[in-house]
């Protein structure tokens, strides 16, 4: 299968898992070794998609015949193993100064930004902190929240994207509000003791559907030159959520968005 796409914009591959795995989510890693058309070679996390599924997204940052090529943790299972694909690249004919100018990275002098091609970047940014949940409907609400800060000359939005703040970690980590129309960033472990902090084994796996949902929000925002700065989650979630889920999470975020043009807090 072709892949066809424009510079700066993310390219999606999916794979299928081979074989049965036990709890895939967790005890399989995917990536994908992308070689670009002047040699230079990524290696890309994917995200599991749900059921026996993962995807890779790549944004390639110049025209040209790129080839990919999967890298699984599971090597005997031949379906998200030693798969190969290639995409075609051609220039971004948008409207997105993201995409047009590419991402984001520091300037010679260390202190100001500049997009990949060299046009400067002033980082003007508004914070919606719960924007991935149901506090900000969508499309509606969050549409009209991201024109009209466009409007404004903003071009940067600071949004969290896993267990929020403002809510206390031993008791309302899976509070309504922390959830949009899909459920929660990670599902809860059933029968959990409602009654005590919860503890690593109850934060039971990441939920696709909530990510598939929050895909759609920071495209619109990509689109509408709106760079999303993703924070994780909220830092005292770490000492419930636990290192080896904490890793996963950031995983997941990182194969989900490092193909967009983002920043990271």
């Amino acid at each position: 299968m072709m892949l066809y796409g424009f510079t700066n914009v993310p390219v999606e591959w999916e794979l299928r898992a081979g074989k049965a795995h036990a709890d895939i989510s967790v005890t399989v890693e995917v990536d994908a070794i992308v070689q670009g058309p002047d040699g230079r070679v990524w290696t890309v996390p994917a995200f599991w998609a749900g059921d026996d599924r993962f995807r890779v997204r790549f944004a390639g940052p110049a025209p040209g015949h790129y080839t990919l090529r999967s890298v699984c943790s599971a090597a005997d299972d031949s379906g998200l193993h030693g798969r190969q694909t290639e995409a075609e690249i051609v220039p971004y004919i948008g409207t997105s100064p993201l995409y047009q100018h590419g991402r984001l990275c520091v300037t010679q002098n260390g202190r100001t930004f500049e997009h990949a091609d060299g046009t400067p970047f002033l980082w003007l940014a508004d914070t919606w902190w719960m924007g991935l949940t149901t506090r900000l409907d969508w499309p509606h609400g969050f549409r009209h929240l991201a024109t009209d800060r466009a409007r404004k000359g903003f071009n940067t939005i600071q949004i969290v994207a896993g267990p929020l703040p403002d809510f206390d970690a031993t008791i309302a980590t899976w509070d309504r509000q922390q959830a949009n129309e899909a459920g929660w960033p990670w599902t809860e472990r059933a029968g959990r003791d409602t009654a005590a902090p919860p503890t690593p084994q109850d934060f039971h796996r990441l939920n696709p559907a909530f990510y598939d949902l929050a895909d759609l929000r920071v495209a619109c925002l990509v689109e509408m030159g709106l760079m999303p700065c993703i924070v994780g989650m909220w830092g005292y979630y770490f000492h419930f959520i636990g290192l080896a889920n904490a890793k996963r999470h950031w995983r997941n975020l990182v194969a989900r968005y490092g193909a967009y043009p983002v920043t990271w807090c």
